[in-house]
């Protein structure tokens, strides 16, 4: 029998291999030659790997040679092998997984994170022990380790040594029931929904309940592991769904969490304490108090949130699978709109209004609505991604003491409306024979201005004197706004204290623009005045005008007039009169009769300071022009960069178009345009969002369509499916919302630079790289041409 064997007396069939393999391992088969044993070994290597790895290639492959199926992901990133016991009516299932790049991976049975039986298997670190982990999936979180682990860890069958590469970096085997109690869910023949994930890092420790980080990618797919066929000995190409995050980052759930509890627990308190009860104990900063809380600190920082989660997370980011994620969505684009509703109760505030205006009440309620519905989505938040009952617990006690603080400022301080603003009158009933000037004086800046019509009767010019106690320089002009107002701006000489006064023009919020005819003359300041004005102040000017002037002067005539005043405690940059200076600290309107002595005005008059009145937050040099560089980067350079990418470079950069779309247009465009809005906001003085010029509020409006065409594109990606076939109505929304976004903006940055006097040599530069912008999308459609993806 050995020799017939050994001279091929038994044909060298399929069948015959492992017999022929059993007796020359034998120790009495050393008779047959060594080239006769290496040869049959050679023979069902060959036929092992025809059987697998070549099953689909060649379609010749019967069901009685295969004993596992296998499918893997494109580039074969991961494999799956399985093997029914027994191969006929079987009761259970191997599974085989592997990797060559990957140091975990994972299967799971279900069409979605949202309710999966996951499977995820790595090699400890040290031992390359096989550790397989039986989890269930609720959402897109870490699945939990089930309590009972329905698997048993199983040796890699031999059957699998020819198709499992030398150089995995990842191996492990595991038997489980094919029917199986619940969380787990069981395995019948037939087409089945499985999906899949796999990363290059390391779980964090080497026990079956370790947490570990995203997947790098994943995906999901249909097999059918128990039929044993050539149909399913393959590999698949990775789903159109699955994507790993732009950026890993470890605890980034913790970190967003984090984020968004500052953002929805701690702000809108502190806001809404603020504005509800601090208004008379703070002055005007109860405003910029509860802005940069609920501008800064509510709507930036949440959307700080949703982004960092969006990069560091694997798409879909607003699925339906949780209510978190799209009531976070809604709440981000919502408190977007309740700023630019703050902005506008602001600009529509008056100190003469009797009643709380609908505006307003909207304001409250929405705000209300907003900052409850953040605290049930960080609540939700929580649960979704499984957090420990002291998060939880802490969250509420967190809540409580919220209630207590907003409970204790009712009864300390009860709720302030700003309505009718009161007038002080000072110096009673004074006779116009003991009077020979009339004077007003804001209550909370310090300015008082006094006027002596020259002569007393049929005034043909009038002497102004302004002092403070306080400021460095003071200012009042004739007109209703800056947007069209005869300024006139007084200091004193920091060498010798000599009275220096500015005749000035102003047609915007800017600095009013000396005028090239001072049509004023400066005087001492006047005896009858030397009791009305305090010892030593800080600030004293006096100066002659006609009342009848040419223009852009503004003439004074007798009865009441609008005027503006401002003030700030920063003395000018020289002691020219055409001097440049630093904007105001405070500012106000009011009216007056400076031309009528009292008592028939029945002044001299004390008046609060406009309720608009107020300073900057922040004081910035060169705030205009930083503002404008980060507004020329933010729509000049990164949409035509976006545009050009999606339009022409998907072919080219594959996936990574997107992901080089979504920085630029997200976060150059989106964040650097808010960065621009936010930092001239908190650098100037309101209204920040006037109708004195379009600039404003137009690009207050790009502001918030970037918001919404942000969103629409992550809808866009969300809904995008490689079997489609024509481009849907929603991608074409997002193109041409887009396309008007960029329009309006480059004619907003010409504003812009129009309403700041920019440089010829801004001007030019402008239109420069937007003639090379649009030679640059003109080349992009003559060398590639327009790509869709269909």
């Amino acid at each position: 029998m050995k020799a017939a064997l050994c001279n091929f007396k038994i044909p060298l069939k399929s069948e015959n291999i492992s017999l022929v393999k059993k007796v020359c391992n034998m120790k009495k088969a050393i008779l047959c030659t060594t080239f006769i044993c290496l040869l049959a070994s050679a023979f069902a290597a060959q036929t092992t790997t025809v059987a697998t790895v070549r099953a689909t290639a060649t379609g010749t492959t019967t069901s009685s040679q295969l004993t596992f199926t296998k499918w893997c992901a494109a580039g074969n990133a991961m494999c799956v092998a399985a093997i029914p016991i027994p191969a006929s009516n079987p009761t259970s299932v191997q599974f085989t997984m592997w990797s060559v790049s990957n140091l975990w991976v994972g299967i799971g049975i279900g069409s979605s994170m949202a309710d999966a039986d996951i499977y995820i298997g790595w090699n400890a670190q040290t031992t390359k022990a096989m550790i397989v982990s039986d989890r269930t999936s609720s959402g897109h979180s870490l699945p939990a380790s089930d309590s009972t682990q329905q698997i048993k860890v199983t040796t890699v069958p031999a059957v699998l040594n020819n198709t499992i590469p030398s150089n995995a970096k990842t191996i492990v085997s595991f038997t489980r029931a094919l029917t199986v109690t619940s969380p787990d869910k069981s395995i019948s023949k037939g087409s089945m929904s499985y999906i899949y994930a796999y990363a290059a890092t390391r779980p964090a420790s080497d026990i079956s309940t370790s947490s570990f980080g995203q997947h790098d990618s994943y995906g999901s797919m249909t097999f059918d592991f128990l039929t044993l066929s050539a149909a399913n000995n393959q590999s698949s190409l990775i789903s159109s769904s699955s994507g790993g995050p732009i950026f890993v980052v470890s605890n980034s759930i913790i970190i967003h969490g984090i984020i968004m509890t500052i953002a929805w627990g701690l702000c809108p308190v502190a806001g809404i304490f603020i504005a509800r009860y601090l208004k008379d104990a703070l002055g005007i900063w109860w405003y910029y108090s509860h802005m940069a809380l609920m501008l800064g600190g509510a709507t930036v920082i949440s959307w700080a949130g949703i982004i960092f989660i969006i990069l560091t997370s694997s798409p879909p980011h607003f699925d339906l699978s949780s209510p978190h994620k799209p009531i976070g969505l809604a709440i981000g684009i919502d408190s977007v709109l309740q700023t630019a509703l703050g902005f506008v109760c602001n600009h529509l505030w008056s100190p003469e209004r009797r009643s709380i205006p609908w505006w307003d009440k909207v304001h409250w309620w929405n705000g209300r609505i907003l900052a409850v519905l953040g605290l049930v989505n960080i609540y939700l938040g929580l649960n979704l991604y499984g957090a420990g009952l002291a998060f939880t617990v802490s969250f509420f006690v967190f809540i409580g003491v919220s209630l207590a603080i907003l409970i204790a400022g009712q009864f300390f301080f009860g709720q302030v409306h700003h309505v009718k603003e009161d007038v002080e009158f000072t110096g009673g009933q004074i006779s116009a024979q003991t009077v020979s000037f009339s004077k007003w004086c804001s209550s909370g800046s310090g300015i008082c201005i006094a006027a002596i019509p020259v002569p007393a009767v049929n005034p043909t010019s009038v002497q102004f004197t302004m002092w403070s106690a306080t400021n460095s320089w003071i200012s009042f002009g004739i007109g209703s706004s800056m947007s069209d107002a005869d300024v006139y701006v007084g200091w004193n000489a920091l060498s010798n204290n000599a009275m220096i006064v500015s005749d000035r023009t102003a047609t915007t919020h800017l600095m009013p623009v000396h005028d090239t005819n001072q049509q004023i003359k400066i005087a001492s300041i006047p005896a009858v005045l030397s009791s009305t004005i305090p010892a030593n102040p800080k600030t004293a000017v006096s100066f002659n005008r006609t009342l009848t002037v040419a223009s852009p002067d503004k003439a004074i005539t007798a009865g009441k007039m609008n005027y503006i005043y401002a003030v700030s405690t920063r003395h000018p940059t020289s002691d020219v009169a055409s001097s440049t200076f630093l904007e105001h600290d405070t500012y106000g309107t009011f009216s007056f009769d400076f031309l009528t002595l009292p008592p028939a005005n029945q002044t001299n008059q004390t008046t609060s300071d406009s309720g608009s009145s107020g300073g900057p937050i922040f004081t910035v040099a060169n705030k205009n022009l930083i503002h404008g560089v980060l507004m020329t980067i933010s729509w000049v350079l990164c949409p035509i960069i976006g545009i050009f990418v999606a339009r022409y470079l998907k072919d080219v950069l594959g996936k990574w178009w997107y992901y080089t779309h979504v920085i630029v247009m997200f976060g150059g465009s989106l964040l650097l345009s808010t960065t621009g809005i936010l930092f001239i906001v908190l650098t100037s003085s309101p209204p920040h969002f006037s109708l004195d010029s379009a600039h404003k509020p137009i690009g207050l409006a790009i502001g918030i369509d970037a918001i919404i065409q942000t969103v629409l594109g992550f809808i866009c990606n969300h809904l995008w499916s490689p079997e489609r076939r024509t481009v849907p109505w929603w991608d074409k929304v997002h193109w041409w919302n887009g396309r008007l976004l960029t329009v309006l903006a480059l004619v907003n940055v010409y504003l812009g630079l129009s309403l700041a006097n920019a440089d010829l040599a801004f001007v030019i530069t402008f239109f420069v790289i937007v003639g090379i912008s649009i030679a640059a999308i003109v080349a992009g459609q003559l060398v590639y041409g327009q790509v869709h993806h269909i």
